[in-house]
């Protein structure tokens, strides 16, 4: 439990000591579904509004169905699901490409090895909840941002998908993950962080050409 602080101030100590992937992995899951709980009922209104808009050309009957079924603890508990699904399954495919990626440079990595760094590079990016938690709650304004879409009007095409992945928490997980891949990957760290910096923008430039495309590598 003790990394969880440390990976903030001493990353390098908790990379050198290894360790277990399960802590970082469940604290991940958990912030992110306590994130949801608290968010929830303040988004609430505009999920609502979002599934109406997206329902409109459905029978009458049909729509009303829909709604009548989307409360808070309904949203709440497919949001938990999903999030139990899905933020595993990132994690494990993310440190299988850095598994498979790593000897490309000189390094080595074990699949467990590469879960635990990137268990906590996830982790730091669940960190910026710590942040827009409580400037949503402040403001009642559930669009806190804190990347680099804020200077361009909302969804507005392609260029505003890649700049929305572009944050302090993100470039902050990155270097993490850098640090963990040349630490327990045993390469230059130079080369680890040209691993994470192209395979990074590979993503970032490519996932908002996908409709459902979304986060991106240590986020």
């Amino acid at each position: 439990m003790k990394k969880l602080i440390e990976i903030v101030y001493n990353p390098r100590k908790v990379f050198q000591e290894d360790g277990g992937f399960i802590i970082p992995f469940i604290a991940v899951i958990i912030l992110s579904i306590v994130f949801l709980v608290i968010l929830t009922p303040v988004r609430f209104e505009q999920i609502l509004q979002n599934v109406t808009e997206r329902i409109q050309d459905l029978p009458q009957e049909q729509q009303e169905r829909i709604l009548g079924s989307m409360t808070v603890k309904n949203i709440i508990i497919r949001g938990g699901i999903a999030i139990l699904i899905m933020v595993p399954i990132k994690i494990i495919l993310q440190a299988l490409i850095y598994q498979v990626s790593l000897p490309l440079i000189g390094g080595e990595l074990s699949l467990k090895s590469s879960l635990f760094i990137l268990s906590y590079a996830n982790l730091i990016s669940t960190f910026s909840g710590f942040l827009k938690v409580p400037v949503a709650l402040i403001s009642k304004n559930i669009n806190v941002r804190t990347d680099l879409s804020i200077f361009l009007p909302q969804g507005s095409g392609y260029l505003w998908k890649v700049l929305s992945q572009i944050d302090l928490f993100t470039i902050w997980s990155l270097g993490i993950l850098g640090l963990g891949l040349s630490i327990m990957g045993k390469v230059e760290q130079k080369k680890a962080y040209m691993l994470v910096g192209l395979l990074w923008l590979a993503y970032i430039l490519l996932m908002p050409l996908i409709p459902w495309g979304k986060g991106g590598l240590g986020r």
